[in-house]
């Protein structure tokens, strides 16, 4: 059987494309020119800082994340998306939405490296999501951090 392994000029389309969608989400310190895409990812804060972090660091809110941790464990779509709306109320609709950009651009990322197996590109991706799914981070409120990162060998 034969395997497909995209060619340089594509991996480096998607880094690119990955780098610009994080930057656009508010991401800092990316970094295209030394060639390791978990540099500027691995160094992702919430746009909106010390305010996101008070609401995270909020019993009621930390029960509510809890609740869709377990809805995504125990794959309970429906209340997974009522959790989620939840979240939104009280972090704001633009900051779950560029969190999730940011986190399916670079998850899409190291699940293509994995598949092409490209071991750098996979560790560096794989890097970049343990940097996003940090535990005082949006993305480990609001997706299935550690179900992903088992699935890529994370």
């Amino acid at each position: 059987m034969a395997r497909f392994h995209a060619p340089a000029a594509s991996r480096a389309l998607v880094l690119t494309a990955t780098l610009a969608a994080i930057a656009a989400t508010g991401c800092a310190g990316a970094s295209a020119g030394d060639g390791s895409a978990a540099h500027g990812i691995a160094r992702h804060r919430d746009a909106t800082g010390s305010a996101i972090g008070a609401v995270l660091s909020d019993p009621a809110t930390r029960t509510v994340v809890a609740d869709l941790q377990a809805a995504f464990r125990s794959h309970d779509h429906r209340a997974a998306a009522d959790f989620r709306r939840q979240l939104s109320d009280r972090l704001g609709s633009a900051t779950i939405r560029d969190a999730d950009a940011a986190y399916r651009q670079v998850l899409t990322a190291a699940m293509a490296a994995d598949g092409a197996h490209d071991a750098r590109d996979r560790a560096s991706y794989q890097a970049a999501l343990v940097s996003l799914c940090r535990s005082d981070a949006v993305v480990a409120a609001i997706e299935p951090c550690a179900i992903d990162l088992a699935s890529i060998g994370g």
